[in-house]
């Protein structure tokens, strides 16, 4: 009975006849509008990113790394690897709460300690920090900063952008290599050249995928037809599946010619060594001895056996 008397209560606190009027509805709305603003507005945001800011690179610039280390460790985040920026550790820290069922953890001293929380949303913004970083921005005057973030549209607008260009970079990087390993795999393979008669679509690429069937008790293919017809990437993963194995095959055969070369080149230093010694009547008796030493092998090898018994 207690809650449905609570309920009524709740509903009856919402009744308000000033609100039949639209400049009061229209007041309402602003008051909400402007508590957003305040909480979560792009300035509210691009004050809250520049204080951040300031803080983490003061942190990682005078805090010594064991330091850093156990308040990482406290909160359960892992310091920053690999390609994690710098940036993102503090930031888990900074915007976050803890577990509100007061769920525990260990840390890396073994003590419990409340669940640390970070806010997944925020942690965007490293774009922005790493973007002001890139900039030059070494100031600790927090209007400063917060001044330069807005000119650009905001925290949210700089991390998306940045965002936005790192992928692109990271695709065009992909795109680089998938080539490079698509020129491999073709200039390292070669198939049998077939006649199909089959209608080549208008939208045909470089490459096709075409369906075929195994003729059974015999050795040719039935062409069922064309399963796409742009296959650059199929392509691009048969390249990728063959790549090392063609690599390989590669990098020894250059091995094998480079070798084959090096002898060449000592055999002739050898010889120049050799000749170079000599002055004109030796060169010419060492030419007419090498000369007589290959007609004599010339001889042996036609020679018949009934003239070499005879002799």
């Amino acid at each position: 009975m207690q809650t449905e008397i609570n309920i009524a209560s709740s509903k009856s606190a919402y009744v308000d006849t000033a609100l039949h009027d639209e400049a009061a509805v229209r007041a309402l709305v602003g008051v909400q509008q402007l508590t957003f603003r305040k909480a979560r507005g792009s300035d509210a945001l691009a004050l809250m990113v520049a204080s951040a800011y300031i803080a983490i690179r003061q942190i990682i610039a005078n805090a010594p790394a064991d330091v850093q280390a156990k308040i990482l460790s406290e909160h359960g985040v892992s310091a920053a690897i690999g390609s994690t920026s710098k940036y993102t550790p503090w930031i888990k820290v900074q915007w976050g709460e803890h577990n509100l069922k007061g769920e525990k953890f260990l840390d890396s001293a073994g003590k419990s300690r409340t669940l640390w929380v970070p806010d997944r949303n925020m942690e965007i913004h490293h774009h922005t920090m790493e973007s002001l970083e890139e900039r030059g921005v070494v100031s600790d005057d927090l209007k400063v900063v917060t001044k330069l973030i807005m000119a650009d549209g905001g925290s949210v607008a700089i991390a998306r952008k940045r965002q936005r260009d790192a992928g692109k970079a990271t695709r065009e990087v992909t795109e680089t290599v998938n080539e490079q390993k698509r020129e491999l795999f073709k200039a390292e393979t070669s198939g049998e050249m077939v006649d199909i008669n089959i209608d080549r679509p208008d939208d045909m690429g470089e490459y096709m995928t075409i369906l075929v069937r195994p003729i059974a008790d015999c050795i040719g293919f039935e062409v069922m037809g064309i399963v796409d017809s742009d296959a650059t990437a199929a392509l691009t993963k048969l390249a990728k599946d063959q790549f090392a194995a063609l690599n390989q095959r590669k990098r020894d055969r250059e091995n094998q010619q480079r070798n084959e070369r090096e002898i060449e080149r000592r055999l002739k230093e050898q010889e120049e060594r050799i000749i170079g010694g000599l002055n004109a009547e030796q060169r010419r008796e060492v030419m007419a001895r090498a000369a007589e030493k290959v007609q004599a092998a010339v001889q042996s090898k036609t020679v018949s056996p009934k003239a070499e018994k005879a002799a």
